[in-house]
């Protein structure tokens, strides 16, 4: 917490503030400063007899950087209601303390040239395939011992001292430029919760980011404006070694991501505007008008600016060894598609595509992507698709409004595409929507599905009452079967919801669609 201290302290400094660092008893020579302290960290290494008095608590700044549901937030929300204002790093803790009545200031972290020791070094030395920096707990100590095969497997090293305030280093506790070092050297963080927290680990998900150390995590909330996929991976909590494992057999993708995280790092995330806010808190307390052109001036350039990595050059081939097909796509959507993908589009209708018996032979697996309103995910799936190590061939068609204003069912465009699958697997594509991902966690889709159960099924509802619940009524028909099925959630697609919603029949649900999701049930 003193070194995250200092961190904010550079940043306040930035704007012509001047700030010291005291440790113990609160300086008490001045009438027009303002402290600001971790209360969870302050408040309990600090003895009682040198707690500061009423006065200097009221100008006093809470720097919350817990998550609700440990215990460590609680101590801080208990000090932060007796002090004269709060800040906090994280959008829930924010929300929480606003909750209980406290009104605190959200800080956002990001990139400093305190935690940076990599420098866009490409050609530094990574000995640590994976390297994981946590508090013992319950639940994560679990979750570590049961991907303990995987990690057997890799060059790891697991740091885990006991959860109590550290004021000093150890063996298992890395401080200051060592813990920056030691990130530089390891290719894959592995982040884990602690207690009931679903927030992002920001903290130490920056200082890893800043050293080029690519970041697994379980799912988490409060990720904005990171980007699953792009600059740090989530995975199931019980998956996070195999994901990371997976990761590292691609290190093209382990460099992209690793290139893109840091440059966001260096480029999105600046703390000058939350280190505003700061000031303008403490000026509050101090019982000045904060006067904003005093507080923002032109900010310096850092001595050594942080290095922009160049992007890695995209990969070769945009789509997967085998052409996609498109029905109904409209022609600037396609005109996209061909401008980020290296291959064209050879066909806007399925029944003309040319289909060659080599690549029949080729693909192990024939993708069918049924898309909506929502163009752009078509091109974000595709891309997707396009990384993907096993030979696909691609088969798209859009589930159009029409003439008659009636939306045209999922099922019907996957069955037009299903009469052209020749693979013995169909993975089944639904392209996110991100609007609707950013309101609840919806897909049912990806599934993958051998070709002669879908053929054994009669393929997919068309009844115009499952409109959006497709999906639904296939894995009704395929359950009531006796067909076998396993949820694989790495290969669902990205959003700030993180676990899949559980689909059933409530009082607000059509009637004709909840008779058709019967009649399915017992097809």
């Amino acid at each position: 917490m003193e070194e995250l201290l200092e961190v904010v302290a550079d940043e306040v400094g930035s704007l012509g503030v001047e700030t010291r660092a005291c440790r113990g008893a609160f300086p008490d020579e001045h009438d027009d400063e303002v402290f600001v302290v971790v209360p969870h960290e302050y408040f309990v290494l600090t003895s009682e007899e040198m707690y500061p008095r009423s006065e200097l608590l009221d100008r006093t700044i809470a720097f919350c950087v817990e998550h609700p549901g440990n215990a460590t937030f609680e101590t801080s929300a208990r000090w932060a209601a007796e002090l004269g204002g709060a800040v906090d790093i994280n959008r829930d803790g924010a929300e929480e303390l606003a909750r209980r009545g406290i009104a605190a200031v959200r800080f956002r972290l990001g990139y400093s040239r305190r935690w940076d020791r990599w420098y866009g070094n490409s050609r530094r030395p990574r000995p640590y395939d994976v390297t994981y920096l946590g508090t013992t707990d319950v639940r994560r100590d679990f979750l570590l011992g049961s991907q303990a095969r995987a990690l057997s497997k890799l060059r790891a090293k697991l740091l885990i001292p006991p959860h109590e305030q550290m004021t000093d280093p150890r063996p298992d506790f890395l401080m200051g430029v060592v813990k920056h070092e030691h990130l530089a050297s390891s290719k894959v963080l592995l982040n884990l919760h602690r207690g009931a927290s679903t927030s992002l680990e920001w903290v130490r998900v920056l200082e890893a980011m800043c050293n080029g150390c690519v970041v697994v995590s379980e799912q988490s909330t409060d990720f904005d404006p990171l980007v699953p996929g792009v600059h740090l991976a989530f995975a199931r909590p019980a998956a996070v070694v195999p994901v990371a494992a997976a990761l590292l057999r691609a290190p093209e993708r382990l460099r992209e991501m690793q290139v893109r995280a840091y440059n966001c790092c260096a480029t999105e995330l600046s703390m000058a505007p939350s280190a505003v806010r700061l000031v303008e808190l403490a000026e509050s307390l101090l019982g000045h008008r904060p006067s904003p052109p005093a507080l923002t001036p032109p900010r310096a350039a850092p001595a050594e600016p942080a290095p922009i990595v160049p992007e890695p050059p995209p990969p070769r081939s945009g789509l997967p060894e085998h052409v996609a097909w498109v029905a109904g796509v409209p022609a600037p959507v396609r005109a996209e598609l061909a401008r980020t993908h290296a291959r064209a589009l050879v066909s806007c209708e399925v029944e003309v595509a040319d289909r060659s018996s080599s690549d029949a032979e080729a693909a192990p697996v024939d993708a069918i992507v049924s898309c909506g309103r929502d163009d752009a995910g078509l091109v974000s799936t595709l891309g997707g698709l396009a990384r993907q190590e096993v030979a696909t061939r691609v088969l798209v068609g859009k589930a159009s409004v029409g003439g008659d204003g009636l939306g045209v069912a999922h099922g019907r465009v996957r069955n037009r595409l299903l009469a052209d699958v020749v693979a013995p697997a169909v993975l089944v594509i639904q392209p996110a929507e991100p609007e609707r991902l950013a309101r609840r966690a919806y897909l049912f889709a990806p599934m993958l599905v051998r070709t002669e159960v879908l053929t054994e099924l009669g393929g997919f509802d068309e009844d115009p009452s499952l409109i959006s619940y497709e999906d639904q009524a296939f894995w009704l028909r395929l359950t009531s079967a006796g067909h076998r099925a396993a949820l694989v959630p790495e290969i669902v697609g990205i959003g700030p919801h993180t676990e899949p919603t559980v689909f059933a029949p409530s009082t607000w649900m059509p009637e004709d669609t909840a008779e058709a999701l019967g009649r399915a049930t017992h097809a």
